[in-house]
């Protein structure tokens, strides 16, 4: 008779490790996923190391708005992932003049807590941080 109780509680054991492993795998797949913040590109809004749970199905229901933060595969190594602030939707022009963001030819807002670290304005031709575009957003991105 305990042998039989000490199967059926290790059975037991099992079966909910087992549910609790597919409804893991389930919502990490289609529902929400965790990402870490690998660098510190959008402090002071996220700090290297904060992890961020992304919502893998908001976007089904409203398209994406300047201000959302937002998870990409980085474009040169699709093996990593970026999480940056958007700042331009589908069929915007972005244009960036001497580290001024401009969207459709206005200024985009400056939030409080962005943090610029270095002033030294570099020339586009050496670099596109600083000045860039202008460029149409194209559709879908």
């Amino acid at each position: 008779m305990q042998r039989r109780k000490s199967r059926t509680a290790a059975r037991d054991y099992l079966e909910a490790i087992i549910v609790a492993v597919i409804i893991a795998v389930v919502l990490r797949t289609f529902v929400v996923q965790a990402y870490r913040i690998p660098s510190d590109s959008m402090s002071n809004t996220l700090l290297p190391d904060d992890y961020v749970l992304v919502s893998k199905f908001a976007y089904h229901f409203r398209d994406p708005q300047p201000g959302d933060i937002m998870v990409f595969e980085y474009p040169l190594n699709p093996s990593k992932d970026f999480v940056k602030r958007c700042v331009a939707t589908e069929g915007q022009t972005v244009e960036i003049r001497d580290k001024v963001v401009y969207v459709d030819s206005q200024a985009a807002p400056i939030p409080p807590e962005l943090l610029f670290s270095d002033a030294k304005i570099q020339p586009r031709t050496l670099s596109n941080r600083d000045n860039f575009g202008p460029t149409v957003v194209p559709p879908g991105h």
